[in-house]
């Protein structure tokens, strides 16, 4: 399936609503970076030390200076017990920051006047979900339950 895309500005998303770790992640390097890196590393495990080789991963992706920026942000988010071990994180995938960029677009787009089953079509869901998704965005939702039951940035290892 081919991936949307949305013409809105990425100024205009949300983030308090996205996971921490995701949300960590855009605050850092920005959302293009953030887009780039996890549409080819989202989901992968990446131990947080210099040499290692899924950090030149991250390298080859988004460049050394915003990898070692991305680092630095993400190890400062770490468990002050483990200042002797390099962290492992999981990547977020791309599904999240794509799932909030088309419901800004929805919103956008009802503030525009469009109706419900134009919008439905446009993104290929049903006029009930449109309707759900106006609404979350209006009352500036609180994160959904996955949100909040989402791992924890930094695994044991």
């Amino acid at each position: 399936m081919k991936r949307q895309r949305f013409d809105i500005d990425a100024s205009e998303i949300d983030l308090s609503i996205l996971p921490y770790s995701l949300r960590r992640i855009v605050e850092s390097i920005g959302f293009a970076q953030a887009h780039k890196l996890l549409s080819a590393l989202g989901g992968t495990r990446i131990r947080l030390r210099r040499g290692a080789q899924s950090v030149e991963a991250v390298e080859d992706v988004i460049g050394r200076d915003l990898c070692r920026k991305l680092m630095d942000t993400l190890s400062s988010d770490r468990n002050p017990g483990l200042r002797d071990e390099a962290p492992v994180i999981t990547l977020p995938k791309i599904d999240k920051l794509m799932t909030q960029l088309r419901d800004t677009a929805i919103a956008n787009a009802a503030e525009r006047g469009e109706t419900d089953a134009s919008i439905a079509s446009r993104f290929h869901l049903t006029e009930r979900w449109v309707s759900k998704i106006k609404l979350g965005q209006s009352r500036k939702r609180t994160p959904s339950l996955a949100a909040r039951q989402q791992r924890d940035l930094f695994d044991a290892a």
